[in-house]
């Protein structure tokens, strides 16, 4: 009876290991998952923050073009300016 007991033991023992071992290495992988993740987050954001600065940039040309046009007397540009104060 002793005998069985410690060979049941021992083999509890193994088995919570096997156990212990598969769920580090499933946590592992999820974390090597989220970093991955993390990281494209991080490029898709990067990308959206140069397309958003971009179009900012363009605004600000036409901007720029629309008021030198003003200034040198461009009839289009007038009409422009005239529309934005009235909106």
């Amino acid at each position: 009876m002793a005998v069985g007991s410690v060979l049941g033991y021992l083999a509890r023992q193994t088995i919570a290991k096997k156990q212990i071992g598969s769920a580090e290495a499933r946590l592992e992988k999820m974390t090597e998952e989220a970093k991955h993740e993390a990281k494209e987050m991080v490029i898709r954001a990067k990308d959206k923050a140069m397309q958003v600065l971009e179009e900012a940039k363009r605004e600000q040309r036409e901007e720029n073009s629309r008021l030198l046009k003003w200034k040198t007397g461009s009839k289009d540009a007038n009409r422009y300016w005239i529309q934005k104060r009235r909106n």
